[in-house]
C-alpha cells in the first residue's frame, strides 16, 4: 500500500516539475527571443507603407499596410491566419433601399403641391382672426389705462402731509443702522483677510518643503539612475538598419532652415544613413525610408527591475507619496 502511494506521489511530482519546467522555458523564450520589426514606407503625393512584426522564428507574424485606399492587416500564428482585414464592398441592401426611397419622392412632391394650393384660403381666415384679436386688445388696453388714471387720482387725494418730527427721527435711525452695518462689514472683511493670509503662509511653507524634496541629493541620484536606464531601453529599441532620403521645403525659407537645424541634431541616430535634401524655393515634402530593428523584452524587464529595486528610487517614491498625497 505504501509503495502504491509513493509511486502516485512520484508521478504527481514528475508532472508538476515538467509543468514548471515548460513554464520556465516559455518565460525564457519570451525574454530571450526579441520582437523583430521592419518598416518600409514612401510618400509621393500620397502615403504608402508596410509594417512587419515577427516573434520567435516567425511563429507569430503580423503585417499592416496602407496604400492610400485603406488599412490592410493580417496576423498569422504558425503560418495560419487568425486575423485579417476585410475588403471593402458596397452592400446591395443599401442600394435597394436608396432606389425605393427615390421611387417614393414623386408622391411626396404631389402632396406638397396640394397643400400649397390650400394655403390661400387658410391665410385669409388667419388674417381676419388677427384683425379681430387686435381690436379686442386695443379696447382692453384703453380700459386698463382709464382704471389706472382713476386709481392714481384717488391715491393723490388720500395721501396725508408728512410730519417733520417723525421724518427727522427716522433719518437718525437710518444713519445709526448704516454705521452698524459698515462696522459689521469691516470686521467680517478683516477676519477673512487674516484667514486668507494664514492660508497663503501655509501654502508657501508647503511649496518650500516640496522644493527641498525635489532638489535633494537623493532625488537627483534617483532621477539620474532612471534616465540612464530609460536611455538604454531607447537605444535597444532604435532601428539597427536605416536608409532612405527625404526632400522637404517650407513656404518661408527661414522655416526650412530652422527645420534643417533641428534635423541636424538627429545625425547621431541615423549616422548619415538618411539623406535629407532641403528646398528653399518651394513647398514640398516627399521621400522614402526603410528601417529594421528589434525589441528585447528580457532587456526591458531587467532595466525595469533595476529601476524598481534601486534604493534611491524607493526612498524618493515614499517621500513623494508622503508630501504630495496630502489634500
Amino acid at each position: 500500500m505504501i509503495s502504491v502511494v509513493l509511486t502516485v506521489l512520484k508521478i504527481l511530482g514528475i508532472i508538476i516539475l515538467s509543468v514548471i519546467g515548460l513554464v520556465l522555458v516559455l518565460v525564457l523564450l519570451i525574454c530571450i527571443s526579441p520582437v523583430r520589426y521592419k518598416v518600409d514606407g514612401k510618400y509621393y503625393d500620397r502615403p504608402d507603407g508596410k509594417l512587419t512584426v515577427s516573434w520567435l522564428l516567425h511563429i507569430l507574424h503580423a503585417t499592416a499596410g496602407y496604400d492610400g485606399n485603406g488599412l490592410i492587416y493580417k496576423v498569422r500564428v504558425f503560418g495560419i491566419p487568425v486575423l485579417k482585414s476585410k475588403p471593402k464592398s458596397e452592400n446591395p441592401c443599401e442600394k435597394a433601399k436608396a432606389s425605393t426611397e427615390a421611387g417614393r419622392n414623386p408622391g411626396e412632391k404631389a402632396e406638397a403641391s396640394t397643400e400649397a394650393g390650400r394655403n390661400p384660403s387658410e391665410k385669409a381666415e388667419v388674417s381676419t382672426e388677427a384683425v379681430r384679436e387686435e381690436k379686442t386688445q386695443d379696447s382692453s388696453e384703453n380700459e386698463a389705462k382709464e382704471a389706472g388714471e382713476d386709481s392714481q387720482q384717488a391715491e393723490g387725494e388720500k395721501q396725508p402731509e408728512p410730519d417733520e418730527n417723525t421724518s427727522s427721527e427716522e433719518e437718525d435711525e437710518d444713519w445709526l443702522g448704516f454705521i452698524d452695518k459698515m462696522n459689521d462689514a469691516w470686521y467680517e472683511k478683516k477676519e477673512k483677510l487674516f484667514q486668507k493670509l494664514e492660508e497663503l503662509e501655509d501654502k508657501v511653507n508647503d511649496i518650500r518643503k516640496k522644493l527641498r524634496l525635489i532638489t535633494s541629493e537623493r532625488t537627483e541620484a534617483a532621477v539620474k539612475h532612471v534616465l540612464k536606464k530609460v536611455f538604454r531601453i531607447l537605444k535597444s529599441i532604435m532601428p539597427r538598419k536605416l536608409r532612405g532620403h527625404v526632400t522637404f521645403g517650407m513656404e518661408n525659407p527661414a522655416d526650412t532652415g530652422t527645420v534643417l537645424g533641428v534635423l541636424a541634431a538627429t545625425l547621431p541616430i541615423h549616422k548619415n544613413q538618411l539623406k535629407i535634401d532641403p528646398v528653399f524655393t518651394e513647398k514640398i515634402f516627399e521621400g522614402e525610408a526603410f528601417l529594421k530593428g528589434r525589441i528585447s523584452i528580457g532587456f526591458i524587464l531587467c532595466c525595469a527591475v533595476g529601476i524598481i529595486l534601486s534604493k534611491n528610487v524607493l526612498i524618493t517614491i515614499k517621500r513623494f507619496k508622503k508630501h504630495f498625497s496630502k489634500k
